[in-house]
């Protein structure tokens, strides 16, 4: 059984759902809260929401169910991921989601919002699985569906790990240079 420094996984809940984010309002956390059923569930981060987080737990009466490990130090957060089942990042508004990336370079299933950057990231039933902003049941199908089909979560996997080598930073670094070479190719240095 892994543990995640003291805190042991309950053998009841038997799924680990795992996310990383800020606790603030627009990360959209208290909807995956709400679509904790028969799944454990980590939270790492913190934030202004975190109270209103834990006061909504208690509320729901899943204080077995759902623990919040804080903040972690970046170094430690595959650790963390590699022992997860799934990965929800259910934000209502999202720039970019690193932490996506982090738990497909983890090889954890994704599940994310249709929102913002994630779009960029996560193609919906290959390398990930997207949900409506908001919407505590569509998580919870999404949780099951990967729970219950093993070789859809494989390919899941294995379909985002294809896709990482585009954000290695060298890569990225090489197209920003080849837009600079662009930009500088079409503008007239004599004027």
């Amino acid at each position: 059984m892994k543990r995640f420094e003291g805190l042991e996984r309950k053998p009841h809940a038997g799924f680990v759902v795992m996310t990383v984010a800020r606790l603030e309002k627009v990360k959209g956390i208290e909807f995956l809260i709400r679509a904790v059923k028969d799944f454990q569930l980590l939270i790492i981060g913190d934030g202004s929401e975190r109270k209103n987080l834990e006061n909504l737990v208690k509320k729901l009466n899943l204080k077995e169910r759902v623990n919040f490990l804080g903040e972690i130090p970046n170094e430690k957060i595959p650790e963390y991921l590699a022992a997860a089942d799934c990965f929800v990042l259910p934000s209502l508004k999202e720039g970019f989601g690193i932490a996506i990336l982090e738990a497909q370079a983890a090889g954890v299933p994704v599940i994310a919002t249709r929102v913002g950057g994630i779009l960029d990231l996560v193609e919906d039933q290959k390398t990930g699985i997207l949900v409506e902003p908001g919407n505590a049941e569509a998580i919870t199908q999404a949780i099951l569906k990967i729970r219950s089909s093993p070789d859809f979560a494989r390919s899941l996997v294995q379909n985002a790990k294809m896709n990482l080598n585009a954000y290695h930073w060298q890569n990225i670094a090489l197209k920003v240079f080849q837009i600079y070479e662009d930009c500088l190719s079409h503008t007239n240095l004599s004027a």
